[in-house]
């Protein structure tokens, strides 16, 4: 009797020597898909080995999604995230015509609600640059990045998926093809101010044997970087090198997984739960004051970056100037906040900061600061005592009523002739 022949593991092919963080990711992506959960990774540099590769990655100067070739090094290599860049040549090395054109739709746009929040789709032109050129990593992503979604971690909506896609790369994806591509996180050309080594691509960088290893195995065999304990190893079978470049790709490969593993679950468990918060706040904007400046968030979450979006999408006629939020502990309101929106990437810069009179105040003396001025609607239930602080730039204010938070932002709005 005879037994029956194993089928053939697939192969995911990567460059030998010194490794890094955009093919660490590519290859721990892949493996996240049914077809490749049990591949062998073979690190190697000869084109033999390589072709017999079922895909290969960050190697072989070759572009090719139909043959399942993905290297950027090639100097005609142009393609980003959302297309070509806009000095592209018009071919790619690969001689795949259809190579930098957008993949159906997929990244060129996005799924957005409508003004009422009816969860209908409606397709937006990207409104962001391409700049990033991409990596092993990002094209891995760009090719796969949704099936990847949808197997490992169950994103099944197609609205959805689309946002935690985009949101993915933009958020961890592309920085990995920037750092790989060399492409500054600043573009003025001013002198770093320091070195951040804390950063993934550093992180899998020492995951390398170090130039020394045998000097040190000589005389600190006690350093804890030469010993590595399987646990710490990414569980897949990697061929292609010495030992202590397996184990330290493997080593990487677990780092990375991880790190991709918190980025999603940071979008999908905290992220989108934010923006939502945010959404609704802003379609409501008009029953907490009828200027439709102001909003009023049921809880405070992480708002600004998702306000900014959220105006940009909605097309709003005039910018959000004042968010207020509860100051909540153990489910109960202790006072108010109120927050002058920031200018977009622009933290430290209020669109319109509170009253100028009222930066600095405390207290009672804050609250007669208002409730005296000719131009507040005085209410039975608010005194002075409800007032709090005021921060000296007039980014936000504390209060202990709602009332007396919206009175701060409609004085500085009438102030400014606004309402």
């Amino acid at each position: 009797m005879t037994t029956a022949e194993a089928p053939r593991r697939p192969v995911i092919g990567t460059h030998s020597g010194k490794f890094h963080e955009d093919e660490v990711l590519a290859t721990v992506m892949l493996l996240s898909l049914p077809e490749f959960q049990n591949a062998r990774v073979v690190r190697s540099r000869d084109p033999a080995v390589l072709a017999t590769c079922d895909i290969v990655v960050d190697v072989g100067a070759e572009y090719d999604p139909e043959k399942r070739r993905f290297d950027h090094h090639q100097k005609s290599f142009t393609l980003t995230f959302y297309g070509k860049s806009p000095t592209a040549s018009d071919t790619l090395d690969s001689g795949n015509k259809d190579a930098g054109k957008d993949d159906g739709g997929q990244v060129s746009s996005e799924r957005r609600r409508d003004a009422a929040g009816n969860g209908k789709v409606e397709e937006k032109a990207c409104k962001k640059a391409a700049v990033t050129k991409l990596s092993s990593a990002g094209l891995i992503y760009k090719h796969f990045g949704k099936d990847i979604l949808r197997h490992r971690f169950g994103l099944t909506s197609p609205e959805l998926l689309d946002c935690v896609f985009e949101r993915l790369y933009t958020s961890f994806v592309e920085a990995v093809d920037a750092i790989d591509n060399g492409v500054s996180i600043a573009s003025n050309g001013s002198p770093l101010l320091y070195k951040d080594s804390t950063n993934l691509s550093s992180r899998v960088s020492r995951c390398y044997p170090p130039w020394n290893l045998e000097e040190l195995r000589a005389t600190r065999p006690q350093v804890k970087r030469l010993r590595t304990a399987e646990a710490d190893l990414y569980p897949a079978e990697v061929e292609g090198g010495s030992v202590e470049e397996v184990h330290g790709f493997r080593k990487a490969m677990k780092l990375v997984d991880a790190e991709f593993e918190d980025a999603v679950s940071s979008i999908v468990d905290v992220w989108l739960p934010a923006r939502q918060v945010v959404l609704d706040a802003v379609q409501e904007r008009t029953k907490v004051h009828s200027s439709g400046r102001i909003v009023k968030l049921k809880q405070w979450c992480p708002f600004q970056e998702h306000l900014h979006e959220i105006e940009a999408e909605l097309q709003l006629d005039y910018p959000i100037l004042f968010c207020l939020y509860p100051d909540l502990k153990n489910g109960t309101i202790e006072g108010w906040r109120v927050y002058a929106v920031n200018e977009k990437d622009q933290l430290f810069k209020s669109r319109l900061p509170l009253l100028e009179k009222l930066r600095g105040l405390r207290d009672s003396e804050l609250g007669k600061a208002v409730l005296t001025d000719e131009r507040t609607q005085k209410s039975e239930d608010m005194s002075d005592s409800d007032f709090i602080h005021c921060h000296a730039t007039g980014f936000i204010g504390g209060t202990k009523t709602l009332s007396a938070a919206m009175a701060m932002a409609t004085l500085t709005m009438k102030d400014a002739g606004l309402c």
